[in-house]
């Protein structure tokens, strides 16, 4: 055996260098792709016991999953991009830590340049910065109107199947009078009033104040699970009125052929769209990212606006029916 302890000492050297560490990441990737797609790893495709009719299962209802196809489609972007901009970050803060050891330690004519670099580079490390974080309270955000969509088809696959006055069952009458569809809008909103803004000065972020009894009756209901200190039944009060909004919390009830109203089958799949207006709150980055409430440039200039940043998510299980006799 002609092996020596040197060969075995590059090998280790080998080992702990960068790109085999990159290559050991990117075999693991792979490797969780594979079995992903494969079925042993279920988290992009759909998942049978999730989705099984109560009827059916006995015990399995329609569970919350936030790892779907349309969820990640729609959620690869934002981290991506905030992946790239936090390279940067980090390349410009070393760079910035160069220029200011520089300048405080030389006393020579180069001291002058680096202190230049330091007042150059910080205001946009400080705008990169911004920038991360309001990708980040985005993506948080998504998390949130994701599970509203799934409340709301949730809610959908139980209402729609009701006899109400003027809507038989099994049937979605049109949106603008449909009793069900305002049952439907409602489930989303609930949730959505977490991630709200309070009520401020600007008429776009609403008034305190709730005038559909309806509302006020649903969330009179959480009074009993109210917690002390901080009084959660009084922020959800606060918000509501921006969730509530239809402007702002609009959804689509979907039936299996894409139609927005119409009859559904027993079993039919209930796609819910819900498309939400979030409030940006990050100084300069909103601008950025967000569009303005007020659509006339002329006011935007003169009063000044608030942004948001639509973020649309949907959600579809099986809609309740009577047992199929499987």
């Amino acid at each position: 055996m002609d092996l020596s302890l040197s060969r075995f000492g590059k090998v280790g050297l080998a080992l702990r260098s960068r790109w085999a560490g990159l290559a050991a990441a990117l075999a693991l990737l792979l490797a969780i792709i594979y079995k992903a797609f494969t079925g042993e790893i279920n988290w992009f495709a759909v998942d049978s016991a999730g989705t099984q009719f109560p009827e059916l299962s006995g015990s399995k209802l329609p569970h919350y999953s936030a790892l779907t196809p349309s969820f990640l489609h729609s959620l690869w972007p934002l981290v991506l991009m905030a992946t790239i901009l936090a390279l940067a970050a980090w390349r410009l803060s070393r760079t910035l830590a160069k220029a200011k050891g520089s300048s405080v330690a030389a006393t020579d004519q180069q001291s002058g340049s680096a202190a230049v670099e330091f007042v150059m580079i910080l205001p946009a490390l400080a705008v990169l910065l911004l920038m991360i974080l309001q990708i980040a309270l985005i993506v948080q955000a998504k998390f949130v109107v994701n599970y509203a969509a799934f409340c709301a088809a949730r809610s959908a696959i139980v209402i729609i199947p009701d006899d109400f006055p003027g809507e038989a069952r099994n049937r979605l009458n049109n949106p603008n009078s449909s009793e069900k569809f305002q049952v439907i809008q409602r489930g989303a909103a609930l949730p959505l009033t977490a991630i709200s803004p309070l009520p401020g000065s600007n008429l776009t972020r609403g008034v305190p104040i709730l005038t559909d009894p309806n509302i006020v009756a649903e969330l009179f209901k959480l009074a009993p699970f109210d917690v002390a200190p901080r009084s959660m039944m009084g922020q959800v009060m606060l918000r509501a009125p921006y969730a509530y909004h239809p402007d702002n919390t609009a959804i689509k009830v979907l039936t299996q052929q894409g139609a927005e109203s119409g009859t559904f089958g027993e079993h039919d799949w209930v796609t819910v769209k819900v498309n939400y207006r979030y409030y940006l709150a990050v100084p300069f980055a909103k601008k950025l990212f967000g569009s303005a409430y007020s659509g006339n440039p002329f006011f935007t200039i003169i009063f000044g606006t608030d942004y948001y940043y639509s973020i649309v998510e949907q959600y579809t299980l099986p809609m309740d029916g009577e047992p199929s006799g499987l």
